[in-house]
Parts: structure tokens; C-alpha cells; sequence
């Protein structure tokens, strides 16, 4: 009897090992790879700057603009999820939380460099804000990865 209890427990302290490998593997391909979060960040930049465009060109909405705000704001990062499921063969929601302030921040950013941009006249307003709300992006994908990486292997709630 009692060595039938022994091995009980070796099988369920096996069990329990397999369960931590299994995380620790998943917590290594959920982390998106460098080319995801740069692209994110550019995405983020070339709304910027596509508004900038679209706003420097006066009277007449400048077309330009307007295809670079749709395909680095809509189609880009579309294209980026399907690309990051693809290569990591892991599907997780990366935006379920912690992203609150993000949105905030990079949102004001938005429409303060709009509104002095309008008022100003001076065109390179957007791309410069840009310029930060890239870096801000690519520091919130790093703290993403870091957030879902550490969620995974310590098996708490994956969206």
C-alpha cells in the first residue's frame, strides 16, 4: 500500500514538473519578436505622420497622407498580428490590460500636435511627436512581453 502512495506522488510531482515545462515554453514564444515591436512603434508614428501630411497640405487633403494614415494605422497592424500569431504560434490578446495609459497619453499627444500644428502652421510638429509616441510604443511592447511572459509562467489568467 504504501509503496503504491509513493508512486502516486512521483507521478503527480512529474506531472506537476510537466505542467512548469509546458509554461516555460509557452512564456518563451508568447514574447513577440523585435520586428513586431518595431513595428508596432512605426505604425504608431506613421499616424502621425500621415495626419501631418494630410494637415500641411492646406485646402486640398492630400492623398498621400491620407493612404500612409490608413495603411500604418488600419492594414499594418493587422498584417503585424497575423505575421506575430504566425511566427510565435501563440494567439493571446497582447492589449487586454496595461495598455490604459498608453492610449491616453499617445491619444492627447495626438491631439495637442494637431491642434498646434493647425494654429502654427508648422509642419513638422506631427513627425516630431511621432517620434516620441514611437518610443513610447516600443517601451510599452517591451513591458507587454515582460507582463505576459511572467503571467504565463507563473499561470495566472492569459487572455
Amino acid at each position: 500500500m504504501e509503496s503504491e502512495r509513493t508512486t502516486d506522488a512521483d507521478d503527480a510531482r512529474r506531472a506537476l514538473e510537466d505542467v512548469a515545462d509546458s509554461r516555460r515554453s509557452i512564456a518563451r514564444r508568447v514574447v513577440a519578436p523585435w520586428w513586431y515591436r518595431l513595428g508596432t512603434a512605426l505604425c504608431t508614428a506613421g499616424l502621425f505622420v500621415g495626419a501631418g501630411l494630410t494637415i500641411s497640405a492646406g485646402d486640398e487633403p492630400s492623398m498621400l497622407g491620407f493612404l500612409v494614415t490608413v495603411s500604418l494605422a488600419i492594414l499594418a497592424p493587422l498584417a503585424l498580428l497575423v505575421a506575430l500569431q504566425r511566427a510565435t504560434g501563440v494567439s493571446v490578446d497582447r492589449y487586454a490590460s496595461g495598455w490604459g495609459a498608453w492610449y491616453a497619453v499617445v491619444l492627447s499627444l495626438f491631439g495637442v500636435a494637431v491642434a498646434v500644428q493647425v494654429v502654427t502652421d508648422v509642419s513638422s510638429v506631427l513627425p516630431v511627436a511621432g517620434v516620441v509616441a514611437f518610443a513610447m510604443t516600443l517601451l510599452t511592447e517591451q513591458r507587454t512581453d515582460t507582463q505576459l511572459r511572467e503571467r504565463v509562467e507563473t499561470g495566472a489568467t492569459v487572455a
